[in-house]
C-alpha cells in the first residue's frame, strides 16, 4: 500500500489535532509557580555558596604551599650564603685596613 493511500484510508480529521484552549491560571497556579521559582533560586544560591567556599579553601591552600616553598628556598639560600661567607673567610682572609691617618 502506498503512503497516500494509507493516509486516505485513515482519514485524519481536524478534531484529531485540535486541543481545547487552556484555562487562564488561577491564584493557586501563581502561588505554585512563585514557590517553585523561589526554591530553585535558593538551591542555586546554596550550591553557588558551597562552590565559592571550596574555591576559596583551594586558593588558601595553594597560597600556603607557595609561601612554604618560598620559606624553604630562602632558608636554603641563606644557608648557602653563610657557608660560602665562612669558607671565603677561612680560605682567603681579607687584608687588614690601612691605619687611619687624620687630616692635617
Amino acid at each position: 500500500m502506498r503512503p497516500h493511500q494509507l493516509l486516505n484510508k485513515m482519514k485524519f480529521s481536524r478534531t484529531m489535532f485540535y486541543s481545547p484552549s487552556p484555562l487562564p491560571p488561577n491564584n493557586n497556579d501563581w502561588f505554585n509557580f512563585v514557590t517553585s521559582f523561589t526554591n530553585c533560586i535558593v538551591i542555586s544560591s546554596i550550591l553557588w555558596g558551597f562552590e565559592s567556599y571550596h574555591e576559596k579553601l583551594q586558593m588558601i591552600e595553594d597560597t600556603n604551599d607557595k609561601i612554604s616553598d618560598l620559606i624553604v628556598a630562602y632558608r636554603l639560600l641563606e644557608r648557602k650564603c653563610t657557608k660560602s661567607y665562612f669558607l671565603s673567610k677561612e680560605v682567603s682572609p681579607l687584608p687588614e685596613e690601612p691605619p687611619f691617618i687624620p687630616p692635617p
